[in-house]
Order: C-alpha cells, then structure tokens, then sequence
C-alpha cells in the first residue's frame, strides 16, 4: 500500500562530498537549444559550456557525446568564469556576435524531446545531462524557440528541477550568464510514497537515488523495528527498499528517522516521516456523531466523526459525501472526535473550545439543506456511516434553531434510530465541534443527579470559591432547564437559566450578581432549578448555600 508523502522535503547543509561526477569546481554543460524553432536567436541548435572553476580549461582535452556520438572539442583556452557556445560550422558566423563561439567537425542533431549530453576527459564523466522537453516547465516553450538552462552550476547531479526555460525575451542568453541563473537556489529531494510489503519498506523519490550516499545506520524506525537489515536500489534507480527482520504491523503509527545521508556531494536534514499500514476498516468504525446544518448568520456547517473503534484510522482520501476530507494523512486515533468545516476560526468564535478539541478544514463540504438531508461517510473502498437528518429532530422548546447543531446520543446504537441525534445543549453553547457532545449520555442514571461544588461561595476575587457551580448530571438529554436564585426569604435574586436545552451534563456557575449587576450581601441563598421534556417529564430540586462577603453591596 502507497502513501504519498510529498511534504518529506529534504533540506540541504553545505558540505561538500564526492560523487559520480567530479567535483562543483569544473566544466559543466550550461545550457541547451535543442528546438530554436519559431524563436528570436538564430534558428540553429547550440550547447553552451560554462567554466565554473578558477582555473583556465583546455578544451582540447574533452569530448562532448550526444546520444551516441561522440565529438572532439576544438582547441581552446576558457577563461575561469567564462562561457563559449558549441555549435555547427553553419551556425558559427550567427553565434559569433554574442561572443566566444565554437565550430565542432560535425554536429550530432539535438533530439526535440530529449537527449543524454555528457562531458568527459580521458575516459573520466566530467557532466552529464540527460535533457527531456518536460523540463521547460511551460507548453508554449517548449514547442521551440526557447532554451533550456541549468538554474544552479554548483549542482551537478541530473536532476530536472536545476533546469528550466530561459526567461530571457530573445529565448535564450548564449554565452553570457543565464537568465535564471542562482547559486542559492538549491533542489527540493523528496519522497513521492512510502509502501509497506510484510518486512519491505520502498522509499520512492522524485529523483534518482544513484546520486545519494547512505548506509544502513543512516534510517531508523521507531517504534520496535529499529535500523534495516539491508538495503537495495529499484531497477527505476529511483527507489530504495529497506528491508527489517519483522514484518511491519497494520494499524500501528511508525516514524522514520534518516541521518547523515547525503545527495549529490550536500548533506540532507531529513524530516521524520510517518509510516502507516491501515488494516480493515469495518461499518461503523467511525461514525457521524454531530452535524450542524442550520448556522447562524455567519456561521458555518459542520459534520463531527467519531472513531469508536481500538486503532488509529487514516482519513487521506475518505470523502464526506462527494467532498474529499484530506489529500495527506490525517489520522483520528481511538475515541477522538474530530470537527470537519470550511472554517475553523468561525467555530472557535461561535462556540466554546476545549482543550481536547479537534477540528479539521477542508475546501468544501457537501450543501446540507436547512431542514432535512443526508449526510454520508466513505473510507476509499466503501460507506462506512449515514445520517438521515431532518429538523424535526430539534427539542420542540427551542424557539430558533439557528446554530443549534444535533448530537449523537450514543456512539453504539444505530445511527438513524429514533432519538439518537438530538439539539445540543443551549447551555453548553448550542454545539460542540471537535469535542465530547453536550448530549451524549456515557453515565447510566436511574435519578438525576444536582450538587454544588461547594455550599460556600466568597466573591472576593482571590481564586477561591469565587463562583457558585451547580453540577448536573441527568438520566437523559433530552431535558430543558430553568435555573433560579433566590435569597433566604423567597425573593427572586437572579434568574439563570430561562428555557435552555441542558444535555445530559454539565455546569451552572453564578458569580454572586443580582440582576441588577451588584454583588448581593453574605448571607443565606437557595437554588432552584427546574428540568422538564415535552413528553411532560418534570422535576424540581433546591439546595441552599452561603455567601460569605465583607463589603455588603446589595
């Protein structure tokens, strides 16, 4: 199984190492005209070879091989830091103006769609090209008129992504220095997938790893599988399998470590990489747990999952409808809930956080209607959850429904049946994204449950029992609440809570303020608070509690 893993970028340090080519400091091939076709330089093919040393070069000790030909160079002396252009001999009297040019004694046709070019001396590879017409990086250039030229000199390997178009207007720059020309632009290496076969881990790079220097000590993996016992290269040149002595486990999260490699003469900061084998995925092993549908003005939709099962699960490539969730791995690990929306900034805005939230954006989501749709859930092979929702489901009390999302009541039952999915508690904030669900009853309850934190409150703003906290836990969620303050003799202090759907449990806090917005005097205070349903299910329980206070301001 493959996983594209294309933000593995490798970083590069400045030391330098030999490898198949000699080292940066030497003639390399700098640019190529293989198409001058319908161009603005003069209509014939040229290479261009650059000095890039301190030293001057006698050419005559070279040869240039074109696919199968080889040529020897002419006699000439290249000046450290100079260019000269090889072309034909009919080419010659229209490449002389631009400056130092060469005639070869015969000149082997440049393939428009690529090519191999080397360099050598004595039998020895000084540079080699192996040029392609996908290189130009733009269509139009590359149907003729226009070079290719090499980005960064110092580079020497043959790699694609140091060669480019010319951007210069004429289509080229022969014998002069390139157009996009940077010593400090240096390649991204990186890798396009990791697969794992049993104890087999292939590494496939976006480059050929015949350029690389590494040993077994230099990869690692973590946890249990520790460094690889051998290493082989593709037939493709350009992926390395790594073979462990076990296999792999499926549904366990592994981190590759790689030190000390090294490409093209540069060292390489590899960043950890994470390794995955997804097992079976069952029905219902993530399940749709809340959805709102219906934001308030400003707001935005969202659809909450849940992974009900023991091991992590990767979402790259599962879809919410016929909306992909992520292109990259995107792990949810056993009972995680996870938020999926356009726009995470708007839910922390419109609702409360936690710190075990989780919330995930994505480009789009699937249109769900305002009052009844379909939400679906697929793993790349198949649907594993779907909600039939309409907004019937919502408590008869709510006066708008408007932000007010429907939570799952149970992750365990099914999900379509009757009164699983239910408003969230207004109390809690009208949702709860990314988060256990305001609603959902994990507490088997044969009596509900109303307590105080502490039965004495001092607002004195020193940390301590500043606030009253009313504790509840209910035997259902489908309960509204009323929750008022009274003082010792009966009279009204403080309404709460007025209408507000509860959940199955939560937290009532009350900062010691009449309505009026003044501290109430230390002394003797009742609560009350009320839970009804509209099946005509109603229950009231009080408790008393002091207030203990200095400065009286009531």
């Amino acid at each position: 199984m493959l996983y594209p893993l294309r933000h593995m970028v490798l970083m590069f340090g400045m030391n330098l190492i030999s490898c198949g080519i000699l080292a940066q400091t030497t003639l390399v091939i700098n640019e190529i005209m293989a198409n001058p076709n319908n161009g603005q330089l003069p209509p014939y093919e040229y290479i261009e070879l650059f000095n890039n040393s301190t030293e001057t070069i006698e050419l005559a000790a070279y040869r240039i091989g074109i696919g199968n030909t080889l040529v020897d160079l002419p006699s000439y002396s290249l000046s450290p830091q100079q260019f000269v252009v090889l072309c034909s001999s009919a080419a010659l009297p229209q490449f002389e103006p631009f400056g130092d040019a060469l005639a070869l004694s015969r000149w082997p046709a440049l393939n428009n769609t690529g090519a191999i070019i080397s360099l050598t001396r004595d039998e020895e590879l000084i540079d080699r090209v192996e040029y392609s017409n996908r290189w130009y990086g733009s269509t139009a250039k590359r149907n003729g008129g226009w070079s290719l030229e090499r980005i960064n000199p110092n580079i020497r390997c043959n790699v694609s992504f140091n060669w480019i178009a010319s951007d210069h207007p004429l289509g080229g720059t022969p014998c002069v220095s390139n157009s996009v020309y940077d010593l400090y632009r240096m390649p991204q290496i990186f890798v396009n997938s990791a697969g794992i076969e049993n104890n087999k881990l292939a590494l496939s790079w976006n480059t050929t790893v015949e350029d690389m220097d590494f040993h077994v000590e230099n990869f690692e993996v973590a946890p249990h599988m520790g460094i690889p016992e051998r290493i082989e290269i593709s037939s493709s040149k350009d992926t390395l399998y790594l073979y462990f002595n076990r296999d792999f486990e499926k549904n366990l999260i592994y981190t590759l470590k790689s030190k000390g490699v090294r490409w093209c003469g540069y060292d390489m900061d590899v960043e950890d990489m994470t390794l995955f084998q997804q097992g079976d995925i069952q029905y219902n092993d993530i399940v749709i747990n809340e959805v709102l549908f219906n934001p308030r003005p400003g707001g935005v939709d969202f659809v909450e999952i849940l992974n009900r099962s023991d091991h992590p699960v990767n979402l790259q490539d599962w879809k919410l409808g016929t909306r992909v969730i992520s292109t990259e791995k995107l792990f949810i690990h056993p009972g995680q809930h996870l938020a999926l929306t356009t726009d995470p900034t708007v839910l922390y805005t419109h609702y409360k956080t936690d710190e075990n939230q989780f919330v995930h954006a994505m480009p789009r989501l699937p249109a769900y209607a305002n009052q009844k749709g379909i939400v679906t859930l697929f793993s790349p092979d198949k649907m594993i959850d779907s909600l039939s929702y309409h907004a019937d489901m919502h408590q008869p009390f709510l006066k708008n429904e408007k932000g007010i999302s429907l939570e799952r009541q149970s992750p365990d039952n099914p999900t379509n049946a009757h009164d699983n999915f239910r408003s969230a508690s207004t109390w809690s904030g009208g949702a709860t994204p990314g988060y256990k669900n305001s609603v959902q009853n994990d507490l088997i309850l044969k009596k509900n449950k109303i307590f105080l934190s502490s039965k004495t409150v001092s607002p004195d703003q020193d940390g301590f029992e500043d606030f009253l906290e009313i504790n509840y836990e209910l035997n259902a969620s489908d309960y509204m609440m009323n929750v008022h303050i009274f003082s010792e003799s009966g009279r009204l202090i403080s309404r709460l809570i007025r209408q507000q759907s509860a959940g199955s449990m939560g937290k009532v806090t009350w900062d010691c303020r009449a309505e009026s917005g003044t501290f109430v005097p230390s002394g003797i205070y009742i609560f009350s608070v009320e839970i009804y349903t509209a099946k005509g299910v109603r229950e009231l329980q009080k408790g008393g509690f002091v207030v203990t206070r200095q400065t009286l301001a009531y």
